[in-house]
């Protein structure tokens, strides 16, 4: 028994999901927890761990973020301080 861990990291849209569907026709097990796809834009899935994606997620949403928004709790020269 292989007690071994591949973790594929990345921003979104950056390629994951093809990045580890690759790994999966490579012979790598995925798990089960995997987002499945939608009909008409992703059938095959998104092949993402969901518990870790959602971590993702909650990590953005604790920031007052939003994966799409890079500039919106940017530091601005008033609040750095050296």
């Amino acid at each position: 028994m292989n007690n071994s861990s591949l973790i594929v990291l990345g921003i979104y849209r950056s390629g994951k999901s093809a990045t580890t569907e690759m790994l999966r026709c490579l012979g790598v097990e995925l798990g089960k927890k995997l987002y499945a796809g939608h009909a008409h834009i992703n059938a095959k899935g998104y092949f993402e761990h969901s518990d870790i994606a959602d971590k993702n997620d909650e990590a953005i949403l604790a920031l007052n973020s939003a994966w799409d928004d890079i500039l919106k709790n940017r530091i601005s020269g008033e609040n750095l301080r050296i």
